[in-house]
């Protein structure tokens, strides 16, 4: 999936599709660190991608604070 959010697709919905790759929406990478919002649905979201062994990507990480989060979480990449 190239632009996931959760909005859109919930967790329940991507479960019935498994994907092997989700690239999360740029909106949820940009300021993550500054988001208490962005920080826990980007978890719930990994959480979820773990258990199903879905890779994840972050779109659109610029911030190098952002690009440090998401990598001590352990994303399989980051575009920017």
């Amino acid at each position: 999936i190239k632009k996931y959010d959760p909005v859109d697709l919930s967790l329940e919905s991507l479960e019935k599709i498994m994907p092997t790759y989700l690239r999360i929406e740029r909106s949820l990478c940009q300021d993550f660190k500054k988001d208490s919002t962005k920080q826990h649905a980007i978890k719930q979201i990994l959480l979820f991608t773990e258990r199903y062994n879905i890779k994840v990507f972050g779109d659109s990480v610029k911030n190098e604070q952002d690009y440090a989060a998401f990598e001590m979480l352990g994303l399989y990449g980051t575009s920017q």
